[in-house]
């Protein structure tokens, strides 16, 4: 079983106050007993409970007395047990679930963006007010990134889940996608998923691709490149048809050697070193003066390696990125960026999953694209006072 974190409020400081976690119990526990996995009625001590969970006795009571207001569990005073109703056995997992279940966000902890924990934050600010928990399920298809593996049926129901918001990986397995979508309410994250329907939240891609590329080009550059890491994703494909189309509008024409994909994250100083070289060609009078870069984490490579060539960011060679998910730590770099709103990506990723529990959103998938900000700093040419529009 992945790990899981228990988000059922996130304070302001980043803390996190996990003040209905016997939520995600008392769903946990329902979800069982809808299955008749107790059987003859008796269920676990209080002590097994506790033990099982990492709680105290105290949010184990308090679970049970939720279940016991539903009229799904009586306490045997005479044992000193508790005993799960019979007719409970009738009602499904999804029935039980979609009542009060918790949302799974499955996200990784990603060490090169605050993207997961705002997200976090915002969904557990909508999903807490509605007395429903947040479990946070880390399963990254590889430590330190962002996308996560798409998780079984099985797993979310036995978690007391009833919807999931999912920042999938690229490629990801579409018909396990499927399962999960035609069993609980599924919601996508920043990015799509090709040849599967589903809610969506994330920004626009295309719009911001195009909108940065924009920028540049009323600061007088023409020959404007595009870099990425992890090319197949919708969100850098949608980035680069943006860069395109304000190139087309501008009447530019791009040639094949001003962008460069990498399949790897990031980009390293020694090992694209040569690639680097073969796209900005710094000595050569057809050089590129811009380049659009799909991540932060990309441009911040590409502002490494000018400084280390003697080059200066935003004078030999302008900078921009996507994310500004390090702010202070972008600030100081200098780097012109498109601003990403993940806690609002959080915050309606909750609104849409809990309108499908409730039964009052449209049967047809929603697409919701929330706009991003360009945020000026130096590494354009321009003066190092922040601008956003």
């Amino acid at each position: 079983m992945v790990p899981c974190l228990v988000l059922s409020h996130l304070a302001d400081d980043g803390k996190i106050v996990s003040n209905f976690i016997y939520l995600e119990i008392a769903a946990t526990l329902r979800g069982r007993i809808a299955r008749g996995d107790y059987a003859g009625g008796r269920m676990p001590s209080e002590r097994s409970l506790t033990s099982e969970f990492g709680v105290q006795r105290g949010t184990i009571r308090r679970a049970l007395l939720s279940l016991e207001q539903e009229g799904l569990v009586r306490r045997d005073s005479t044992r000193r047990g508790t005993l799960a109703l019979p007719h409970t056995a009738l009602a499904t997992p999804t029935e039980a679930l979609r009542t009060s279940g918790g949302i799974a966000l499955v996200i990784g902890r990603a060490s090169d963006t605050t993207a997961p924990g705002d997200i976090a934050r915002g969904l557990s600010q909508v999903v807490s007010d509605r007395k429903r928990f947040v479990a946070w399920l880390d399963t990254p298809t590889f430590a330190g990134h962002a996308e996560a593996e798409v998780p079984e049926v099985a797993e979310m129901t036995d978690r007391g889940v009833a919807a999931v918001a999912l920042w999938p990986e690229i490629p990801a397995p579409v018909e396990k996608l499927r399962r999960l979508r035609d069993a609980l309410p599924l919601v996508l994250l920043d990015r799509r998923v090709p040849g599967f329907e589903s809610d969506f939240v994330g920004i626009d891609d295309f719009g911001s691709g195009r909108k940065i590329t924009e920028h540049l080009l009323t600061l007088g550059h023409r020959r404007i490149g595009f870099l990425s890491s992890a090319p197949h994703a919708s969100t850098v494909l949608a980035r680069c048809r943006g860069w395109a189309a304000a190139l087309a509008e501008a009447g530019i024409v791009p040639l094949p050697t001003w962008t460069l994909h990498r399949q790897q994250e990031g980009v390293r100083t020694e090992s694209d070193a040569a690639a680097l070289e073969a796209l900005l060609r710094p000595a050569s009078p057809e050089a590129l003066s811009a380049v659009v870069c799909s991540n932060d984490t990309v441009a911040a490579g590409v502002m490494q390696f000018l400084r280390l060539r003697g080059l200066r960011v935003g004078e030999d060679l302008a900078v921009t990125g996507f994310g500004n998910t390090f702010p202070s730590l972008l600030d100081a770099l200098g780097l012109t960026t498109v601003a990403q709103p993940f806690e609002a990506i959080g915050q309606q990723a909750g609104e849409v999953l809990l309108s499908r529990l409730d039964g009052t959103a449209d049967r047809a998938p929603r697409e919701i694209e929330l706009p991003a900000e360009i945020v000026v700093r130096s590494s354009c040419g321009t003066a190092p006072i922040l601008r956003r529009y």
